[in-house]
């Protein structure tokens, strides 16, 4: 697929080169803001027809500058803050929303942040980091939280953990190794995009844009295992801590 020449990206790109050059106090790295914003922006208009494509463009800058009480300009300020990065998430994917049919939308939404979570893990360049797949499923839980901790450095969130005990699951690498499922807890504290996903939930009944948790699935799929939530709710959590419950299985136990 050709790649979208999209001038809400390139602002963004140019606004972020003058907050490299500025030395600008970041709360978001200005490299991980760069590739998840125009990343989403250039996905979110490929997924439109050409002649919607400009509109589209025009809902998310003007709903960015309205939320960030900026007036229109050629500037897009504030983006590497953790406001800014929330905001603008938000505008990407209420556009995105807002003209994507009710009938398919929760499965447009789950390919979208599905190709970003893919995208954000390459990016992450973690893979000689991490364990290759092997029968012993024990290193899970320590190679989820490396990737973890790369969020935490980029500022998207405080910490998060992964907690093979919690009530109600409890991590077994053995019945991975047998081909059945298993669970495990992630937790994030003081995440970015918490306000974003809260209001996306409320009112579009949004599944949310989960870029850490789909970049984690990318990580499991790398190893030969589907990761999915089965317990998550955003709208019952406050920006402080997040818990979602997650259960692993092996591919060929989701593809039987």
């Amino acid at each position: 697929m050709a790649k979208i020449k999209s001038n809400l990206a390139f602002l963004i790109k140019k606004q972020i080169e003058d907050i490299r050059r500025e030395r600008t106090k970041e709360r978001i790295d200005s490299d991980f803001t760069e590739l998840v914003q125009c990343e989403c922006i250039d996905k979110v208009l490929a997924s439109f027809p050409e002649k919607d494509r400009l509109e589209i463009e025009f809902q998310i800058y003007s709903t960015y500058m309205e939320q960030m009480g900026l007036k229109p300009s050629l500037s897009l300020r504030y983006l590497t803050t953790r406001e800014g990065f929330d905001r603008m998430s938000y505008s990407i994917f209420r556009a995105f929303l807002a003209n994507t049919d009710p009938q398919g939308r929760s499965q447009r939404e789950l390919a979208l942040t599905d190709t970003i979570g893919s995208k954000i893990y390459r990016w992450m360049d973690i893979s000689n980091e991490v364990t290759l797949p092997k029968p012993d499923y024990s290193f899970i839980p320590q190679d989820m939280k490396k990737i973890c901790d790369k969020f935490a450095q980029s500022g998207y969130y405080t910490k998060a953990d992964v907690l093979t005990c919690e009530t109600g699951l409890e991590f077994n690498p053995d019945l991975l190794s047998e081909g059945k499922s298993t669970r495990l807890a992630y937790t994030m504290e003081d995440a970015a995009i918490v306000p974003s996903a809260q209001q996306l939930r409320k009112e579009y009944n949004s599944s949310c844009q989960h870029f850490s948790s789909r970049t984690l699935q990318s990580y499991l799929r790398s190893v030969n295992l589907f990761g999915r939530e089965v317990n998550f709710d955003v709208g019952e959590h406050s920006n402080r801590r997040v818990l979602e419950k997650w259960e692993l299985s092996p591919m060929a136990v989701k593809n039987g």
